[in-house]
């Protein structure tokens, strides 16, 4: 205590403080403006997605129903491979944490083996639908769409991948947002076999069943459209965010760091 109470602390002049602590007050509520932007951002998709064809528990709308089984052709996997041990593989297996989220962010992945040659069905390509077949319970069934990748992620045997029929009228980006509704999570949960609070999996048997309203494509196409837009202000708006917070740091660290005692 009497070491603490004998070190000498920098302190401005009081009109000094006063304006280190305005400015920093509105760089912080510019932070916050900006948290408050992303989170609207984010809620607009879902919004959306009710608005023109309602909660697909209830297909208010009495959209026809139909079979995964009449959309996909086939589920593509990757296999079971042991991490590497080298971060600067040519090839990275994904995560199932990759896609949980919802969106599909691609660092959440593992150096493969040197020695992997992949197969080519393994690669993941840009508009690529996933989904987990195996995660917790609340977690089981997430779906993310692929909006850029550097070519060198793999699928692991966790994720699959949506190979659609030619003659599907179903919409990628509108099938992801069909997924992610509440009632289709729920659903997709029910699917899932395993016991308690453990690592539940779905099979490919089983997820065909799962049966989804599907809208006329063209409604379908004013959606993805929308929700593509949407998701450039989203990204604005995660830019915004990261500028914002790095000037707030950048003037947190200006007003204290440089100050010495006397």
């Amino acid at each position: 205590m009497n070491h603490l109470l004998g070190l000498s602390i920098p302190l401005p002049t009081l009109p000094e403080q006063r304006r280190i602590v305005d400015l920093l007050s509105r760089a912080e509520g510019i932070v916050r403006l900006r948290l408050e932007a992303q989170r609207k951002a984010a809620e607009l998709v879902p919004a959306l997605f009710r608005e023109m064809f309602g909660d697909p528990a209830s297909n208010p709308k009495g959209w026809p129903v139909r079979r995964i089984d009449e959309l996909v052709e086939r589920f593509e996997g990757g296999k079971n491979v042991q991490a590497g041990d080298d971060e600067s593989a040519t090839y990275r297996i994904l995560k199932i944490s990759a896609v949980t989220s919802g969106r599909y962010i691609e660092s959440e992945s593992k150096p493969a083996p040197n020695d992997l040659v992949p197969a080519e069905s393994h690669f993941i390509g840009t508009g690529d639908l996933l989904i987990s077949r195996a995660n917790t319970e609340a977690l089981v069934g997430a779906t993310a769409i692929v909006e850029i990748t550097d070519g060198r992620a793999l699928l692991p045997d966790k994720i699959w991948r949506f190979v659609w029929r030619g003659d599907a009228t179903i919409e990628p980006r509108f099938a992801l947002h069909l997924l992610q509704q509440p009632a289709m999570r729920s659903k997709l949960s029910r699917l899932a076999s395993g016991t308690g609070g453990s690592m539940k999996n779905i099979s490919q048997a089983k997820l065909k069943t799962l049966e989804l309203p599907v809208p006329p494509i063209e409604l379908q196409r004013q959606f993805a459209a929308k929700a593509e837009a949407v998701r450039g202000i989203a990204t604005q708006q995660a830019a915004a965010l990261a500028t914002a917070q790095a000037t707030f740091d950048a003037l947190l660290h200006q007003s204290f760091a440089c100050r010495q005692p006397d």
